[in-house]
């Protein structure tokens, strides 16, 4: 009974091809490449010229392309920004308009600011070091000039002498100032 299931659907599709007037391709015959197929460009009857396209630029490939200035107490600051989700959405919002942000010291290790707004986050268990900038519980900022151990997302870091970074974040007052140019 299954022999002649079997039989029947073949008969079936050769009945098929015929009415449609398609002859059967042996797969050896399918698979092989025309002439013009594996032709070089040099050996085509109809060759096509490609220009040479630019890339496009978008205004989000201009936004990372741009540098993130940190200004403390109106000095700015050199500084190695991480390339991650983060500092990404940070400098998306520092092109909208400069976030500035009032310090506080914290621990005699650190000062340590609200963004106002959550920012992506990637925690990491790390041990900071003076000059580090990282981003604590999604919204806020940390600038250290000591050590602590902790679930961070890392930003950055200020490249100054730890002596130079010491002396600006132990002011009273600190008022930290992140923008675009």
């Amino acid at each position: 009974m299954r022999q002649a299931a079997i039989a029947l659907i073949a008969l079936f599709g050769l009945l098929l091809f015929a009415a449609c007037g398609a002859e059967p391709v042996e797969p050896a015959q399918a698979t092989e490449p025309t002439a013009a197929e594996t032709a070089g460009p040099e050996q085509t009857s109809n060759p096509t010229v490609t220009e040479p396209t630019k890339p496009e630029t978008t205004a989000a490939a201009e936004e990372t392309e741009k540098t993130m200035i940190l200004t403390v107490n109106e000095q700015t600051v050199p500084v190695l920004w991480e390339s991650n989700e983060s500092t990404a959405e940070l400098r998306r919002q520092a092109a909208q308009g400069a976030i500035t942000v009032a310090l506080s010291p914290y621990g005699g290790f650190e000062q340590v600011g609200s963004l106002g707004r959550s920012y992506p986050a990637n925690d990491v268990r790390l041990t900071t070091k003076n000059g580090d900038i990282v981003l604590y519980a999604s919204d806020q900022i940390v600038l250290f000039y000591g050590e602590n151990t902790w679930a961070y997302t890392r930003l950055g870091r200020i490249d100054l002498p730890a002596d130079e970074v010491t002396r600006l974040l132990t002011q009273e007052k600190i008022t930290l100032t992140l923008s675009v140019k």
